[in-house]
């Protein structure tokens, strides 16, 4: 059996530890049950610390960013949450147009501050919500442009190989994706950034905030889209045009807005939106027979 509590005095010296923390409190769809230890580290070196005990009794563990695509069940994650946050939120010029960004800073502020020095060229991501580190494992994207299109090389963290630089080609990008080993934990990402004028790029992102206001819930709690698009498709437009905008359980519903979202409207618990998403699975594929397959990531379930 393990013993959480020496588990956690052990973390606590490299990093900020609380156990038993619901995390419905570091989701943006505001459900999920409770992990045994939540943890989130000062910087890099205490990481590497963290995760030498965590490898060492080889302990279940799941990292996050700032939850924005991620759906944890009522039931919660039975190990260790490893939020990538805080001290892991620096950005730095390398030289000329290479930009180095940690993985827990704000993408929008990470594009933000580049604009401000000059130095842009994915101007339509800024809108997509969550850390750099998840739109790097998601290779997110917007408006036909994707996070891996200035990605140069990656720093990510392996087990008994400790830190390495991975060229951006080998991790194989694809739509809502990158390869990257079990386990393993990217601490940065180097990008060749192009030279802009900070006042085009700056309206440029303007317009994509307003664009994601009218077309999007942001007011809401949810996970962005819940489905990939299918090949040639739009998972929204199949899911309005089975019927299904608006359809609801208990607090959990397709927003009226955009059917690729479910949103919580407040109460909602993670099975209802879990029930919600079979149900628009199930009605899709009986109409179009096509499969959708999910975009948002699943945790304890």
């Amino acid at each position: 059996m393990t013993d959480w509590n020496n588990i956690s005095e052990k973390l606590s010296d490299f990093g900020i530890v609380e156990r038993d923390k619901r995390l419905a409190q570091l989701t943006s769809f505001g459900v999920g049950g409770p992990a045994k230890i939540v943890l989130k580290s000062f910087d890099k070196n205490r990481l590497i610390d963290c995760m030498k005990i965590i490898w060492d009794k080889n302990l279940s563990y799941y990292i996050i960013g700032k939850g924005t695509n991620l759906l944890v069940s009522d039931d919660g994650f039975d190990g260790i949450i490893i939020q990538i946050d805080g001290g892991l939120d620096n950005i730095s010029q390398i030289d000329g147009n290479i930009w180095q960004w940690q993985s827990g800073i704000s993408l929008k502020s990470a594009i933000e501050t580049c604009i401000d020095n000059g130095f842009g060229g994915i101007e339509e991501l800024a809108g997509i919500p969550g850390s750099v580190g998840g739109a790097a494992i998601m290779n997110a994207s917007a408006y036909d442009v994707s996070f891996f299109d200035k990605v140069k090389s990656a720093d990510i963290l392996i087990l008994e190989a400790g830190i390495e630089k991975i060229e951006s080609a080998k991790f194989k990008p694809k739509y809502r994706g990158i390869e990257i080993p079990d386990g393993a934990i990217l601490i940065s990402v180097e990008l060749e950034l192009d030279e802009v004028k900070p006042i085009v790029a700056s309206q440029k992102v303007l317009k994509v905030l307003a664009l994601r206001a009218k077309n999007q819930p942001i007011d809401k709690k949810s996970a962005g889209c819940i489905f990939k698009n299918p090949d040639g498709m739009h998972a929204g437009k199949l899911i309005d045009d089975a019927g299904l905008k608006g359809i609801s359980i208990n607090d959990a519903m397709v927003s009226p807005i955009h059917s690729n979202f479910i949103v919580n409207n407040g109460k909602a618990s993670a099975t209802d939106i879990m029930k919600l998403i079979e149900i628009v699975r199930k009605k899709v594929f009986e109409k179009y027979s096509v499969e959708l397959e999910l975009e948002v990531k699943t945790l304890g379930f």
